[in-house]
């Protein structure tokens, strides 16, 4: 049998890394797609309109199921980060639509290929 290069996620984890934390210096929710070995693929959650230097783009609803807001809720574009960074899940409920699940599957796909990866 063959190993698997990459373990598929679809789930939601903390990001505690202090590089990218927010305004009032708390960390960002990452959705993260891809686990591979020490590091995950993930994508911020954030309400900026710029994030990693790159533009981030609008989700059509707001992942935290369990705490709307009105605010418009965005994706980054898809980084690396080690697993040590990425505490447990949230609490409340987090859910990413279909919708936006295709979305941010596009994104990863576009970034991979524009990056080389």
């Amino acid at each position: 049998m063959t190993k698997k290069k990459y373990l598929r996620k679809n789930e939601f984890r903390y990001n505690t890394n202090p590089d990218v934390k927010n305004p009032r210096g708390e960390g960002h929710m990452a959705y993260v797609t891809v686990r591979r070995k020490k590091h995950s693929k993930i994508n911020i959650v954030t309400h900026a309109k710029n994030f990693y230097g790159e533009p981030t783009y609008p989700l059509h609803r707001n992942p935290n199921v369990s705490k709307p807001s009105k605010r418009t809720s965005y994706v980054s574009v898809p980084v690396w980060e080690r697993n040590s960074y990425l505490k447990d899940k949230p609490d409340g409920v987090w859910r990413m639509s279909n919708q936006d699940r295709k979305m941010v599957h596009k994104i990863n796909k576009k970034h991979a290929k524009k990056h080389g990866k």
